[in-house]
């Protein structure tokens, strides 16, 4: 082989903190949607918000796997926005919704979210970043 396709062959290995902070975006934007139907008193506007930041989060996620900075600092802003309104939905459950599950359901948004978060800025992932 030429020295051009070795140089080509060889990646650099991903932190686990990088791969962690993917699978946990992966998980927190998929991880609603078949819930979804178990609560009563979701609208339309809700679901929306979901959907878009799903997708956002899924394009950070698949651009932080590929070392670009730029996802970072959106996974960052939206894994942020999405743990305060998890944590608003924590103290104000929709009407006729079983409080206990929204409630814990918003509490594991927050706690992942904000491990994203931290997942992100610690200096192991921010160093595999370019």
């Amino acid at each position: 082989m030429t020295a051009t396709v070795q140089s080509q062959m060889v990646t650099r290995a991903r932190p686990g903190t990088l791969a962690a902070a993917v699978a946990l975006t992966v998980f927190n934007a998929l991880a609603p949607f078949p819930l979804l139907p178990t609560m009563s008193g979701v609208n339309g506007f809700v679901v929306t918000v979901a959907v878009v930041f799903a997708v956002v989060s899924l394009l950070g996620a698949w651009g932080l796997w590929r070392g670009w900075k730029w996802a970072a600092i959106l996974l960052f802003v939206i894994s942020l926005l999405n743990a305060l309104l998890s944590f608003g939905g924590i103290f104000t459950a929709p009407d006729g919704s079983p409080d206990t599950w929204d409630r814990t359901l918003n509490s594991i948004g927050v706690i992942i979210s904000l491990g994203i978060c931290a997942l992100i800025t610690v200096r192991t992932t921010r160093r595999a970043l370019h």
